[in-house]
């Protein structure tokens, strides 16, 4: 491709499908760097497909503008796969941080206080960005 734009990424999805039919079913999810012209090309090439964002990229982005502790707080909001996972890592930070009782029903938003600890502006980016392409718990997806 010449350039990532609508276009070049429409016409990649198209040829793509073209060669595996399959690729437009809730079984396929496409991960990206969150392109925006990939983005708008697989709404409208391969519409039933999940998509994801790409967890390096974002990690890298936290640890570029937050640091490394928030990039290690940005895997274990990304990776908890179950919402027990959720509440045993809301029980360690209730430990370290007892103000965080409040938090009691809704344990993922413990993992965001954790980050709000060191990086206040890392939560404000993270939560800008749709939950259910990049945490576990949430993906729709297989």
């Amino acid at each position: 491709m010449e350039s990532e734009n609508d276009s070049s990424w429409t016409y990649f999805l198209y040829n793509l499908k073209t060669a595996i039919p399959n690729i437009n079913t809730v079984n396929c999810t496409v991960i990206s760097d969150r392109d925006k012209g990939l983005s708008t090309a697989t709404d409208q090439t391969i519409p039933n497909a999940h998509r994801a964002h790409c967890c390096k990229h974002l990690a890298d982005n936290v640890q570029t503008a937050y640091g490394m502790a928030a990039k290690k707080i940005f895997w274990e909001i990304a990776r908890a796969d179950t919402v027990e996972k959720m509440e045993g890592m809301y029980i360690y930070l209730l430990f370290l941080f007892p103000k965080l009782e409040f938090f009691i029903l809704i344990p993922i938003l413990a993992a965001y206080t954790k980050l709000g600890e060191i990086r206040p502006a890392a939560v404000t980016y993270l939560r800008a960005i749709d939950q259910s392409k990049f945490t576990t718990v949430h993906f729709p997806g297989t």
